[in-house]
């Protein structure tokens, strides 16, 4: 790699990872304000450093500027005393393969997910969400699966015979969709990160009543 872009990188992700500093810091001041207590003891500043580091020697492997800013976000996000060391480390393993797109991908989909009431707004019910999850970008789903962001729970059970008498039917398989304590934790990792519009998921036709 040519001194020039290395320098180019680095300075990038050194003015994004101090923006993104101040704003993870102003966004703990509002939750401590708010009443939330936060254990600054559980935060270990070797730690931090260390996965500060891998961000930066992810960023240095990445041809995409947008992917290095959202790593550094990533990295300033390691500050927060909400999530904890292991699950800052698994976060830091799924960034090292995860674009913007898969993101925002996850993104959206924590958004439809996040309480019962969202869940039957959106589709009805908990069932209803395989066919919404199918419906997104392939690549985005398989990276978020490979990493463990997102859960997919297949169940098998026997249905009754039609004469009410204990006989077994035919096998039934149940699919669930259920985003993991990582998926949720890596969007709180990058709260600070927008992203940009064009990394979003498109809306499907059967889902643009959602937004009426």
């Amino acid at each position: 790699m040519p001194d020039d872009l290395r320098e180019q990188i680095k300075k990038t992700f050194v003015d994004e990872l101090s923006r993104h500093f101040e704003a993870v810091d102003h966004r703990l001041t509002e939750m401590e304000r708010a009443g939330q207590r936060l254990d600054w003891d559980k935060v270990n500043p070797e730690e931090v450093w260390i996965l500060i580091g891998q961000y930066y020697d992810h960023a240095q492997r990445s041809s995409r500027e947008e992917r290095r800013k959202m790593l550094a976000a990533a990295a300033a996000g390691s500050t927060r005393p909400d999530i904890d060391a292991e699950m800052k480390s698994r976060a830091e393993r799924a960034m090292a393969i995860l674009e913007p797109s898969d993101v925002a991908v996850l993104r959206d989909f924590l958004s439809k997910v996040s309480s019962d009431e969202e869940v039957a707004r959106h589709f009805g019910s908990w069932s209803g969400i395989r066919a919404y999850w199918d419906e997104q970008p392939m690549m985005n789903r398989a990276s978020l699966e490979q990493v463990g962001c997102i859960f997919i729970k297949t169940e098998f059970h026997r249905g009754f015979g039609t004469e009410g008498r204990g006989h077994s039917g035919p096998a039934m398989m149940n699919t669930f969709v259920q985003p993991t304590p990582l998926g949720w934790a890596l969007v709180r990792l990058l709260e600070t990160y927008q992203g940009r519009d064009e990394d979003r998921p498109k809306r499907h036709p059967s889902h643009q009543e959602d937004d009426e």
